[in-house]
């Protein structure tokens, strides 16, 4: 049995931003899903889209790491630095944008070239007169490596340059891009103009290519601003996951800390039931709750409780993991886990505000006013909403407070409607004949909260958020929350 402390929690679940994680641990316990075999295929630009949490930063930091093995010219570029050209873009049109960005972006490659393989700078390779100016930057690289002596060189170095020669190949990395991000339209501006700059500069020669990774809300807002942005729409990534993925994710990390290994791969062709007992070395199989949670497989409940992002599964259990600690015991029980559900939905709640609050900055506001009110706690479904009782509890809402999102539009019942399904506040809800409950998440269907079209779905507030908004007892949200079903 593990000890639960803090240092061995982290090696447990693994860190929450696979930047900082160790690349050795990170590496026991990936999964390759299928988003990830599409973003190491050899084509010219892969832009992997998904929320925060589900894993953006580690696809990427896998697929970096395991280009570098391969000798691959590979570069991951710092935030900072590519904040800093966006810096010097100015106010000009999409055209001037787009030419700053393929000059400030060729330039800090080469930079990065010369710094990591070169004895020179850049500035005494590139003549002043082309300093600031667009760069070719294969032909840079060749310059930089036909300088260089064999002899002396570490072997590493030798190896990529070698590969270079053969192949002509640079692979760039763009990570965290959204840092700073405020849903303005100069930020909208500028991001459409970096992806129309990347499609530029990668031309049809292949030899250049680019992996960067967008928030949802990010490329969103960007795609449906700009038309251009439909020349990009074939490079684009959905990174989304479905419970049983998120369930073998689990199970590989518990796995790989006990030095055992299991074939994720045919994880995921078996039931549920049988992945989740390889959790039982951490939690209790069964969790004793009461109402509709009472006796649930322990894999449903924490499932239930996760926004498809494997990050809310580790927040989850190294939470209960803290718990049972604090309480002295060497696996997580039923009351570990119920103790921080209060604890985990408020930092769930947080982490939209956070996330969402420069898009809609009175975010707090219109999430904390779809708590349910005393006549709705009287019902069974509190949390579930036809679109008829959606519409008329946003103009309440309305009624009290103005909401105003950061392009200057007033929201309305519809756009407030869209933002809530949009930041998987609400999930779409449909009742089947049998009794099966569907849900769907805006990833899955991004045009079921249609101001004209009813596609026979109502809405539902995420289990995640319900005691944040709703602090009473247990039982009382065990009751009128189902959980979710088994996907097998």
């Amino acid at each position: 049995m593990p000890n639960f402390n803090d240092e061995e929690i982290q090696k447990l679940f693994g860190r929450e931003d696979a930047e900082n994680e160790n690349p050795s641990r990170l590496k026991e316990y990936f999964f390759r899903n299928k988003a990830y075999e599409n973003l190491i295929t050899n084509l010219p630009i892969r832009i992997l889209v998904g929320h925060k949490g589900s894993g953006k930063s580690a696809l990427l930091k896998i697929a970096y790491s395991e280009d570098q093995e391969k000798n691959i010219l590979s570069l991951w570029l710092r935030p900072d630095d590519v904040r800093a050209v966006e810096a010097g873009l100015g106010s000009g049109d999409l055209n001037s944008r787009i030419n700053s960005w393929k000059s400030g972006l060729t330039q800090l490659i080469a930079r990065e070239i010369a710094n990591l393989y070169g004895s020179q700078t850049l500035e005494n390779i590139v003549p002043k007169s082309v300093q600031g100016k667009l760069l070719d930057v294969v032909a840079i690289a060749k310059e930089v490596f036909s300088k260089e002596i064999t002899k002396g060189v570490s072997t590493v170095k030798s190896l990529v340059m070698e590969n270079f020669r053969k192949t002509n190949l640079v692979r760039v990395y763009l990570d965290d891009l959204d840092r700073g991000w405020e849903a303005k339209q100069k930020d909208i501006n500028n991001v459409s103009a970096l992806l129309n700059a990347i499609r530029d500069l990668c031309g049809s020669k292949n030899t250049l290519q680019f992996r960067l990774g967008l928030r949802s809300d990010v490329y969103y807002l960007v795609r449906t601003s700009d038309e251009s942005t439909d020349k990009i729409e074939g490079n684009i990534i959905f990174l989304t996951w479905d419970n049983h993925e998120i369930l073998v994710v689990a199970a590989k990390r518990v796995e790989s800390y006990f030095g055992r290994e299991i074939d994720d791969r045919k994880l995921l062709l078996s039931k549920q039931i049988k992945v989740s007992h390889f959790l039982n070395s951490v939690i209790e199989p069964v969790f004793l709750g009461a109402g509709k949670w009472e006796r649930a497989p322990i894999h449903r409940v924490l499932l239930s409780l996760v926004r498809k992002r494997p990050r809310d599964l580790v927040k989850l259990m190294s939470g209960a993991a803290r718990e049972a600690y604090r309480n002295g015991h060497s696996i997580i029980t039923t009351n570990s886990l119920r103790a921080t559900f209060e604890a985990y939905s408020n930092e769930r709640l947080q982490d939209l505000v956070n996330e969402f609050r420069t898009e809609l900055p009175t975010i707090s506001d219109l999430l904390r006013g779809m708590r349910p009110v005393k006549k709705e706690r009287r019902t069974v479904d509190q949390f579930c909403y036809s679109n008829d009782q959606l519409a008329v509890k946003l103009k309440n809402l309305m009624g009290q407070k103005k909401f105003i999102f950061a392009n200057r539009t007033t929201g309305d019942v519809h756009s407030l409607g869209q933002f809530l399904y949009k930041i998987d506040f609400i999930m779409a809800r449909k009742v089947l004949e049998n009794g099966m409950i569907v849900r769907k998440y805006f990833d899955q269907n991004r045009y079921l909260q249609d101001q004209f079209v009813d596609y026979g779905f109502d809405w539902e507030i995420h289990p995640a958020y319900r005691w944040a908004l709703q602090p009473a007892t247990y039982d009382e949200i065990f009751k009128v929350t189902n959980l979710d079903p088994d996907e097998d």
